[in-house]
């Protein structure tokens, strides 16, 4: 069987596919038309880290699964694991299948409880791993189409590129050392803020 894997820093996913006795065509990324068609080819595709293909790739692959280190449909879009903690989302990683004009449906999730002494680097690494586990645990189950999955009706959160501007003061100084108890710290902060005029509004709206 040929399966299509998109994404960089992919070689240890090909490696276990491979190891599983199949043919793999990679692509790191999607900028030719012969690539696309090379991908057409394929009878399973997967989709890692390279988001901004899955319209793409929905529309012209019916066998497309998109693997990431997120709880989706928490976090999409940019900056998906600054935000995790920002937002004090649910914190995992997924692998769920785009279906174009649908929902679409969550093949594989893991919720992953991140140490209070990480960084944003070591935890983004954890959520690495977990992911990788999870798709070996599952290749052939996700290859053959055993998986039914469920339908994601939930909305999820989304924030593009911009939306860290408000927020890049948290992690200027650190970078990708950044304590994540910070940022949750910071969360909490928000939200007792946002409780404290939700409260007061309501109040006022009810004298």
């Amino acid at each position: 069987m040929k399966i299509g894997f998109v994404g960089n820093n992919v070689e240890k996913y090909i490696d276990a596919l491979r190891q599983n006795g199949y043919d793999i065509i990679h692509v790191p990324t999607i900028s030719q038309k012969n690539t696309q068609e090379q991908l057409l080819s394929t009878e399973v595709c997967f989709l890692k880290d390279c988001y901004e293909h899955i319209e793409l790739l929905t529309k012209n692959h019916n066998n497309l699964f998109v693997l990431t280190t997120t709880f989706f449909p928490y976090n999409q879009g940019s900056d998906s694991h600054l935000w995790s903690f920002i937002d004090d989302t649910p914190i995992g990683v997924s692998i769920y299948k785009p279906i174009l004009g649908e929902n679409s449906r969550i093949l594989l999730q893991r919720s992953v409880e991140i140490d209070e002494h990480a960084t944003l680097k070591t935890s983004k690494q954890q959520l690495e791993d977990e992911l990788f586990i999870l798709f070996t645990q599952n290749i052939n189950s996700l290859v053959h189409g055993m998986l039914p999955g469920e339908e994601i009706t939930i909305q999820g959160t989304y924030h593009i590129s911009a939306d860290r501007t408000s927020i890049e003061y948290l992690i200027k100084e650190l970078g990708e050392y950044t304590p994540i108890q910070k940022l949750w710290d910071y969360a909490a902060e928000n939200q007792m803020t946002e409780n404290f005029w939700d409260d007061y509004f309501n109040d006022i709206s009810n004298k």
